[in-house]
Formats: C-alpha cells, sequence, structure tokens
C-alpha cells in the first residue's frame, strides 16, 4: 500500500495522480515478477501479490520478503520526488487459491485467514511507524533471518490468538539491539528491566517507532503490562 496517496491525490490534476500511481506499481511490479512473485490484483493504490501461486517453490518466504524489502528501498529513491511512503505486509500460509467469480467474470486469486492476516499485518505498521511487517509463520521460513527484527506478540483485530511479528529496520544495530532487550523484558514482566530501556531511549531522544508504541501503552495501560497487545482497529 501507498502512504499518503489519498492526500497526493486530494493536491495533484488527475494526469499527474495515474502517472505518478503507474510510475510506482511498475516499479514494484517488476521488482515482484523479478523474483518470481505473481502480481494478483491491483487495489487502489496498493497491490496483492503471491508467492508460490500459482507454480509451488520452496523459497516463496524468501522471495517474498526479498521483494518486500526491494519495494521499501526504491520507494525511497521515489519519495525524494513525490514525498510517498510504502507500506508492506507478508504472511505465509495455506490459502485457498484458484479461479472465482461469476457468470462470465473469473479471475485467479487466493483467499482464507492468512492472506487476511497480510492485510492485517500491512496496516499494523503504522502504529509503529514501520514500513515492513511479516508474520511468524513467513520468518520461521526464511533462510536468512538477519533483516528482521522481532516486535513481540500482538493480537490482529478479529484475532484472539495472539502471533509474533517480526519488521525491517534500517538503522543502526544499536537501536534494534535495545529495542530487543526492550521486548524481552516485556515478555518477561520484568519492569526493572523495561524501565531502564525506556530510559536509555529518552537519553537518546529516540523517534524510534517500535520503542514509542511499547512506551506509550506502557503508559495508558500499566494494569496489561507483559500481555499481548491486542489492536482494536486495522
Amino acid at each position: 500500500d501507498i502512504q499518503g496517496f489519498t492526500t497526493f491525490s486530494e493536491k495533484n490534476k488527475p494526469d499527474v495522480v495515474v502517472e505518478v500511481l503507474n510510475l510506482y506499481l511498475k516499479a514494484f511490479c517488476e521488482i515482484i515478477m523479478n523474483n518470481k512473485g505473481f502480481v494478483n490484483k491491483f487495489l487502489g493504490d496498493g497491490l496483492m501479490a503471491l508467492f508460490g501461486a500459482p507454480d509451488n517453490f520452496k523459497e516463496h518466504a524468501d522471495m517474498a520478503v526479498k521483494s518486500a524489502i526491494e519495494c521499501y528501498k526504491i520507494n525511497n529513491e521515489l519519495t525524494k520526488d513525490y514525498g510517498l511512503n510504502v507500506r508492506i505486509g507478508v504472511n505465509s500460509g495455506k490459502m485457498i487459491v484458484g479461479n472465482m467469480g461469476g457468470g462470465k467474470r473469473l479471475e485467479y486469486t487466493a483467499i482464507g485467514d492468512n492472506v487476511n492476516m497480510a492485510s492485517r499485518f500491512e496496516g499494523a505498521n503504522k502504529f509503529f511507524d514501520t514500513k515492513i511487517m511479516i508474520g511468524e509463520n513467513t520468518y520461521n521460513q526464511l533462510s536468512n533471518k538477519e533483516n528482521m527484527n522481532y516486535l513481540g506478540k500482538f493480537s490482529v483485530k478479529g484475532k484472539d490468538i495472539p502471533v509474533g511479528l517480526y519488521y525491517y529496520a534500517d538503522c543502526q544495530e544499536e537501536c534494534t539491539k535495545l529495542f530487543s532487550e526492550l521486548v524481552n523484558a516485556y515478555e518477561n514482566k520484568d519492569l526493572k528491566s523495561f524501565e531502564k530501556c525506556i530510559n536509555i531511549f529518552k537519553e537518546k531522544n529516540s523517534n524510534f517507532g517500535p520503542y514509542l508504541f511499547y512506551l506509550n501503552f506502557y503508559q495508558e495501560h500499566m494494569e496489561k503490562f507483559g500481555e499481548p497487545v491486542k489492536f482494536t482497529e486495522k
């Protein structure tokens, strides 16, 4: 999904809007297809892609995450001119795939809970100011996990069972390491260590989104400290 595109559309002429949208989608599509992905459909200012369907291959999770990172990086180049950002959600698992529709109109697509979860992950980026979020099913299948960092366990809107989420960050390793310690302290209900990490972030005047999310949640819901967070909106 292209973040901020609605506002961009309101401020620009239709021909400019179409030109910029096509520029972004073309760049993303080329990356996806070069990584064995199938661009399934365009969704306004976003798109849905499948890896491992219709043609199955072993490294589908690796290719999906590789595509996500490459789309993020090319967006960093495009945003210099247009001020837009990308949000990406990736999930893996069993899905129903095939031709669906009715009458004379059929479309090859994928449906199911794991498809919906990918959409929820994409939307959850806005809570953490992250750009790429993947679920534990995808993370566990990656051959190279060094680019992804543990965010914590969360229940997305409409689901009660929490799942592990991971984010991509191109910030300094010191930042992600400290945040990892913060999450570990939170999940172990170690308030002393958690507050220590919080204070270090504060001393650095950090605007690191994942840290700020935990800080705000802790301040607003101290009685739920250590529990998986449940999102109440998409």
